[in-house]
């Protein structure tokens, strides 16, 4: 039973791979660790000295729900039209 399966994974590899959304996903998968990690060294750097964060805006655009609503529109449009094309050979 293992080994059918394992035979039907290795015949589907080759489509598997051939699209751009697994490299895709992967690599907001790995934005997304990296901006929580300089998130938490900003929180760190906060706490520790007592002081504000050296990049934060001012309030302004940034705290309407529109923005959220239209970098989510852009996030699901990249993946539309960037990760469901297939690799050029």
């Amino acid at each position: 039973m293992a080994a059918q399966q394992h035979r039907r994974l290795i015949r589907a590899w080759p489509k598997a791979t051939s699209l751009r959304a697994p490299l895709f996903a992967s690599g907001l998968t790995s934005a997304g660790g990296i901006m929580g990690l300089l998130g938490v060294a900003f929180k760190f750097y906060e706490t520790t000295w007592n002081k504000d964060n050296p990049i934060a805006l001012p309030h302004s655009f940034q705290y309407h729900d529109w923005v959220s609503v239209v970098a989510f529109a852009a996030l699901a449009f990249s993946l539309y039209y960037f990760a469901l094309k297939p690799l050029q050979k």
